[in-house]
């Protein structure tokens, strides 16, 4: 999903040949982005991380009040690997 080159060895295999578990290694690092947007036709502020504390996408829509310093505050310490209380505000 994020395109990041990686190469995947095998430990185990089913007894069709195909892998149950194996090691991942990653020749480069893991994108890692977060992007606020306004929406001015349906008024609301949206925050859009990408493998940002964890790998994958997390979305939030939030009225434009709601959107201050205390949310500004976690997205911060959320992506500085900091104990946050962002969770609340998103859905993965």
């Amino acid at each position: 999903m994020s395109r990041v080159t990686f190469e995947f060895t095998a430990s185990k295999k089913n007894d069709f040949g195909q892998a149950v578990s194996g090691r991942f290694a990653l020749s480069s690092a893991i994108p890692c982005e977060i992007h606020i947007r306004a929406d001015y036709d349906a008024p609301a502020v949206l925050i859009e991380l990408l493998n940002v504390g964890r790998l994958g996408t997390g979305r939030c829509r939030l009225a434009p009040e709601a959107f201050n310093e205390r949310v500004a505050d976690e997205i911060a310490k959320h992506a500085l690997g900091s104990e946050n209380e962002l969770a609340k505000f998103l859905t993965r």
